[in-house]
């Protein structure tokens, strides 16, 4: 009795090497069971030849080795018989194996899970490129703050800058006249 055999399914039909397999088996298991009757026939002969005299004490030797002979016919007859069969059987199609409902359900689960990942990667991948764009524009929005800081701090200091000097030479300026308006200390 043949096995069930599951084949994957594949583009364009089954797995070509699930098939492969299985007729590989198939061959095996063939010369297998061709070489266990060859060899029940080739045992059962010696068995035979070695327990004929004894089989039937009554019976004379000739006789029981044409009964032994008939039933060595018989058997290379069905055993001719079985291998025609197998014959027969091998250039038939497999066919094909029905998926067991739980089988079934099984891969719908996984496409399901499969298509529910690959829209949640989609969704995730979604959401970053919006935090980086938000990211992104928010960096842009700092460093134009940061470059108008930049420009109003550097204004401030070019104030104080000037201011410093201004203030340097309004002290020159008050030093000189102190030495202008103080007296002479010479003409004492």
């Amino acid at each position: 009795m043949a096995t069930q055999q599951n084949f994957r399914s594949a583009l364009n039909g089954f797995n070509r090497e699930d098939v492969v397999r299985y007729i590989e088996y198939l061959n095996s298991k063939h010369k297998t069971e061709s070489n266990q009757l060859r060899s029940e026939i080739e045992s059962l002969k010696e068995e035979l030849a070695t327990h004929v005299p004894q089989a039937a004490p009554g019976a004379s030797t000739a006789e029981a080795l044409e009964a032994a002979n008939s039933r060595c016919t018989q058997l290379e007859q069905e055993n001719a018989r079985l291998l025609q069969e197998l014959e027969q059987a091998k250039q038939q199609p497999a066919p094909a194996p029905v998926p067991h409902a739980e089988e079934l359900e099984a891969y719908r689960r996984a496409e399901r899970v499969e298509r529910m990942a690959q829209e949640r990667a989609a969704q995730i991948c979604q959401q970053a490129n919006g935090i980086l764009a938000d990211a992104s524009a928010k960096v842009d929005d700092a460093a134009a703050q940061l470059g108008s800081m930049a420009n109003h701090v550097a204004g401030q200091l070019a104030e104080l800058q000037n201011a410093v000097i201004g203030s340097k030479q309004a002290l020159l300026d008050a030093s000189a006249a102190m030495y202008a308006i103080r007296p002479e200390a010479s003409e004492e």
